[in-house]
């Protein structure tokens, strides 16, 4: 998202392609006025509100023949964009139903995690233990069988 102009990079394994996209300031308007209306419960497919078609259409109209066959999408959003729910975003190709119908939507924070080929480590055997506290507020009272808990996970 840019002050002058945004871009879309779309990664395929064909490839990558730059896409031109109007700066943040006509973006991140809509993103906060949808954002409010998806708070407030309002269906967007059965509303007349603009700013969801007009977000798929900036957003997801220049990718559109690449849409097409994708079954999972990885999205990796910036700025006010890490506010939208993308899957609430109206299908740019069936405005009548939602995009998150099409395809498996994921997040990245970054393309760096989407680079990295190292496996994720496995994690060591652990076991966390919560003592038998005494009970300071009435809220919170003891757990009844907690030492028998704690016995049990020791042996095992």
């Amino acid at each position: 998202m840019g002050k002058n102009r945004s871009f879309l990079w779309a990664v395929t394994p064909d490839g990558i392609t730059l896409h031109q996209l109007p700066p943040e300031s006509q973006i991140a308007p809509l993103v906060a006025g949808y954002r409010s209306f998806i708070e407030n419960l309002r269906d967007p497919l059965q509303s007349e509100y603009p700013a969801g078609p007009k977000l798929s259409e900036i957003l997801l109209g220049p990718v559109r023949p690449l849409l097409a066959s994708a079954q999972r999408i990885v999205l990796v959003p910036d700025r006010s964009l890490h506010s939208l729910n993308f899957e609430t975003l109206p299908d740019p190709d069936n405005p009548s139903k939602y995009f998150i119908e099409r395809a498996t939507l994921e997040l990245a924070p970054s393309l760096d995690i989407l680079a990295d080929p190292r496996p994720p480590a496995l994690a060591a055997a652990s076991l966390l233990m919560i003592g038998d506290p005494v009970q300071a507020i009435e809220e919170y009272p003891r757990l009844p069988y907690r030492s028998e808990e704690h016995t049990s996970a020791l042996q095992s």
